[in-house]
C-alpha cells in the first residue's frame, strides 16, 4: 500500500509553483522527483498531470515556460505567495504524517527567494 499523499488540481498547481519558487528553473522530471521526495504521489500519468497544471499556472502568470519541458516561477505579490505557501505547508504537514521527511530547507529557501 502506498502511503503517499495524492496531489491533483489546485493542490498540485500550488505545490509545483512553490517548488519552482524555491528551486528555480526545473525540468518536469525534476518537479516530479521533488514532490515525490516530499511525500506526494502524482498518479500514473505524472508528466501529463504536471504539464497540465503548469499550463494553468502560466495562464495565471505565476509560472513561465523557459523552454520545452523546463519551467520557472515568476515574482508573485506577497499576499499571493503567503496564501499559496500556507496551503502547501498544510499539504506537506499531512504528507509528513504519512511519511516523515525534512522540509525545513525547502521552507527557508522559499522565503529567501521572495527577497
Amino acid at each position: 500500500m502506498d502511503d503517499s499523499r495524492r496531489l491533483h488540481g489546485l493542490e498540485l498547481r500550488y505545490a509545483l509553483s512553490v517548488y519552482l519558487a524555491q528551486h528555480g528553473p526545473c525540468l518536469i522530471t525534476e518537479l516530479i522527483g521533488g514532490l515525490t521526495h516530499q511525500g506526494f504521489d502524482l498518479g500514473a500519468h505524472a508528466p501529463k498531470a504536471v504539464s497540465d497544471a503548469l499550463r494553468w499556472e502560466i495562464g495565471r502568470g505565476r509560472v513561465v515556460r523557459v523552454r520545452r519541458g523546463t519551467y520557472d516561477a515568476t515574482v508573485w505579490p506577497r499576499s499571493t505567495a503567503h496564501r499559496i505557501f500556507k496551503r502547501v505547508l498544510a499539504l506537506r504537514s499531512r504528507a509528513r504524517e504519512l511519511r516523515p521527511v525534512d522540509l525545513d530547507a525547502y521552507d527557508d529557501a522559499f522565503w529567501e527567494s521572495l527577497g
